[in-house]
């Protein structure tokens, strides 16, 4: 069985952390198959890309057990966090819309793995804690870069110095999540993301996603914008539902 599967099917790519049995914790073989999946779903000519986990956690992190059994502790730890970082960038690098369906559990480097993501969409049940400092070690997956953007740097602070653990109800009020859904009614809430995404037609969500990420002064962004929504204009998809906007 492999540890991290890729689908793509009907313009949809779904990367699925694939050890249920152990959480989907994140191993050198494990991070590095995650790190190929991201690639291959970025040349995949797929709309859209989903990140989640098989069974009951979105993924608990950095598996401990290998840790323990490393003759050589840092040496180790250098060669997974080194791993786990490629993965991080090749998720990073995905031009298209990522959506995170968190089915559960996230711990550890699931927080950065869920912040890589453009959408995040968890199930009512999810809990989401830092871990690290449980066996003395400090967060990656550039969760010390992303949290505080996405939450603030005080609540970053309170999670990644204490280890908090949150409920999916806290993650949304603090902006962790985007969205939360019933257990029943997971797959039916990333469907509707992913549908609202895709309407705006096979190339403009990448684009938009590209602008969003750009930086850069906001003349930049005024020039960027213009050169792009020229581009998508010129696209077939965007000539007909102009055309028939333009009919009502």
């Amino acid at each position: 069985m492999d540890d991290v599967l890729l689908e793509v099917a009907d313009g949809v790519a779904t990367i699925t952390m694939n050890r249920p049995e152990r959480l989907n914790v994140l191993d050198i073989p494990v991070a590095t198959a995650l790190a190929d999946a991201a690639l291959r779903a970025a040349s995949s000519g797929a709309e859209v890309v989903v990140v989640t986990g098989s069974g009951r956690a979105f993924t608990a992190g950095g598996d401990v057990q290998a840790m323990a059994g490393a003759d050589d502790r840092s040496a180790y730890m250098l060669d997974l966090v080194g791993a786990a970082n490629r993965a991080m960038e090749a998720l990073a690098a995905i031009p298209q819309p990522v959506v995170a369906r968190v089915n559960g559990i996230v711990a550890g480097a699931g927080i950065g793995i869920l912040l890589a993501s453009d959408i995040a969409v968890a199930v009512e049940g999810a809990t989401f804690t830092p871990a690290y400092g449980a066996i003395g070690l400090v967060p990656d997956c550039g969760a010390t870069a992303l949290l505080p953007r996405a939450i603030g740097g005080r609540r970053a602070s309170d999670l990644l110095l204490t280890g908090r653990r949150i409920d999916a109800a806290t993650a949304l009020d603090w902006g962790l999540v985007e969205r939360m859904a019933p257990a029943d009614g997971l797959d039916e809430a990333v469907g509707d993301v992913v549908s609202s995404i895709r309407r705006a037609g096979p190339t403009a969500p990448a684009a938009t996603k590209g602008l969003l990420s750009a930086g850069g002064s906001y003349s930049d962004a005024l020039a960027a914008e213009r050169a792009l929504i020229a581009r998508e204009a010129a696209t077939p998809f965007s000539i007909a539902r102009v055309a028939a906007f333009a009919r009502t």
